[in-house]
């Protein structure tokens, strides 16, 4: 998550609460690889639905 965040693709907003809590968002860059994996998980729907 760190790279992640460190690349830009997400943004973390840590929370100074009792429990911790951290959220973790898609920035716009990170958001131009959503149609990318939906058509990975097109895919893998297709072609490996059989090897389960």
């Amino acid at each position: 998550m760190r790279e992640l965040e460190r690349d830009g693709i997400i943004l973390r907003t840590a929370y100074a609460e009792s429990p911790p809590r951290v959220e973790y968002k898609l920035t716009e860059l990170g958001l131009t690889l959503v149609p990318i994996i939906d058509l990975i998980n097109k895919w893998g729907n297709t072609y490996c639905v059989n090897s389960k």
